[in-house]
């Protein structure tokens, strides 16, 4: 429904010759097909459990085709819900389809809350477009629609299903709490979505787009240094609302920065139109000379009306009032299950801490364990390892720690993981570490990548493996590099 609104403003656009924003929401709902489209298709020329059951069904390119026609008619997060059903485990797709629906979502609800406040603050060149009132409500309903299914998607961060920097969020299933937050995680977008705009709006003139570049070069900068953990992904979606988990307190994404950016944009922008509003409030914050010197540098800057700039300060602070509420719900109400997971795996093994194996199988065999570590420190769990001076060298600083450096601090229980694409040289500049490591007790070695073509297996981790009695997976999926006499020394 969502993208069948935002395919009818596209035509209200058209036939208002409004070319600007024809081809801002244009390309907001094309580029997410083309990126859908193309992973599509790489996903189904990668070797996979689901891409060989496929073959099985048609050829390929019967596959590409039915996949672009899948993304096309918005029919693939459907798909893909039935194979994580079928294999009874969450495609890796349908995570990215999700981002890329938040970044549809976001563009149009940025472009279309643009017009839409443009129209109530009565500039003269979307008022010459004679817009019916019909056509008002449904650019109004597509707004509301994008910015509902944006609180969705970032509600879901929290769920138990989605792993953001490898820790699950709080959520199962369809509590109250999730409906309370799904509603303040949509006050929260699109006030934010919308004070991008009124601030736009209150400084229209020749200064505008410098305005517009240092107010969005300051929101990357603020992202940026205060997400030093994040992704480039979760930085986009924090341009529009958290990208962290609101219901974990000890998330390296913490929510107090993104309130700080929310409330230094609202405070901006509500500046801004308090300077062109000519009510008692606006004459006791600002004299009128300094009135006049802003309406002489904004030529065309618009005020809202009193009662939409009145009802978006109430829906900005009711979101940020709330956010912090459901915070303090999923401190206080709310266990993180792969923590509690793990602390009643090790109880029931009579273990004083969790071993670094159910914590590798716990989470996956990819990726950086600080998040975990962090929200395992922060209530009171420990992890097997000897080095613990390093481990809290680790929380304290968030720095990043691959799993190798943490195994290679002599873990009891050793499990070692390969990175992407591993060269001879590396493994040759931690050969001592690897030989120090106790891997009779080993059980998974996953060096999925690692070693492609042209990539040699190196005497010490042919040496090192042959040492794992107790190996009970080994993978070396797409590592072309190991060549026959490898496997014989092993």
């Amino acid at each position: 429904y969502d993208w069948y609104l935002d395919v009818k403003q596209c035509w209200l656009f058209y036939r208002s010759n409004l070319t600007g924003y024809l081809a801002v929401n244009a390309a907001g709902i094309l580029i997410p097909i083309v990126l859908t489209s193309w992973e599509a298709s790489a996903f189904l020329r990668e070797p996979s459990p689901e891409s060989d059951f496929l073959a099985t069904l048609a050829s390929t390119g019967t596959l590409s085709f039915l996949a672009v026609v899948c993304v096309v008619l918005q029919l693939h997060t459907i798909v893909l819900v039935g194979f994580s059903c079928y294999f009874r485990a969450v495609h890796p797709m349908l995570a990215r389809a999700k981002t890329v629906d938040v970044f549809e979502a976001a563009v149009s609800a940025s472009v279309q809350m643009n017009l839409l406040l443009s129209y109530c603050s009565g500039i003269e060149q979307i008022l010459e477009q004679n817009l019916e009132a019909s056509e008002v409500q449904s650019l109004a309903t597509s707004v509301a629609t994008s910015c509902f299914s944006l609180g969705l998607a970032y509600a879901s961060r929290d769920t138990s299903t989605n792993h953001i920097l490898n820790l699950p969020g709080r959520l199962s299933g369809w509590p109250l709490s999730k409906l309370a937050l799904i509603l303040f995680r949509s006050l929260e977008v699109s006030t934010r979505i919308a004070a991008m705009n009124i601030l736009y709006i209150s400084t229209r003139g020749p200064y505008s787009w410098a305005v517009v570049l240092t107010a969005s070069a300051f929101v990357l900068l603020v992202l940026r240094l205060g997400f030093l953990k994040a992704s480039w992904p979760d930085l986009l979606a924090g341009i529009f609302g958290h990208p962290g988990q609101v219901l974990e307190p000890a998330s390296l994404m913490p929510l107090w920065r993104s309130s700080t950016l929310h409330i230094c944009l609202v405070m901006a922008a509500a500046a801004a139109q308090a300077m062109l509003h000519t009510t008692v409030f606006s004459y006791s914050l600002f004299t009128p000379d300094q009135r006049a010197a802003y309406s002489t540098v904004f030529t065309h800057a618009k005020a809202l009306p009193e009662l939409i700039f009145l009802a978006w300060l109430a829906g900005s602070l009711l979101s940020q009032v709330g956010l912090l509420a459901m915070w303090l719900y999923g401190k206080t109400c709310l266990e993180n299950p792969l923590v509690e997971q793990l602390s009643m795996e090790a109880q029931a093994d009579g273990r004083p801490a969790v071993s670094l194996s159910d914590l590798i199988t716990a989470i996956g065999i990819s990726g950086d364990p600080t998040a975990v570590l962090v929200s395992l420190a922060h209530y009171g769990c420990r992890v097997e390892v000897a080095d613990e001076a390093a481990v809290q060298i680790l929380l304290d600083s968030e720095s990043t720690w691959t799993w190798n450096q943490l195994a290679s601090a002599g873990t009891p229980d050793a499990v070692l993981l390969g990175g992407s694409h591993l060269k001879p040289d590396d493994w040759r500049a931690t050969g001592a570490a690897w030989r120090k490591l106790d891997l009779t007790s080993l059980r998974k070695v996953d060096f999925q990548s690692c070693f492609r073509f042209g990539d040699e297996v190196t005497e010490e981790l042919l040496e090192g493996l042959s040492r794992c009695t107790s190996l009970e997976e080994l993978n070396f999926n797409n590592c072309q590099g190991v060549q026959e006499k490898d496997w014989k020394t092993l």
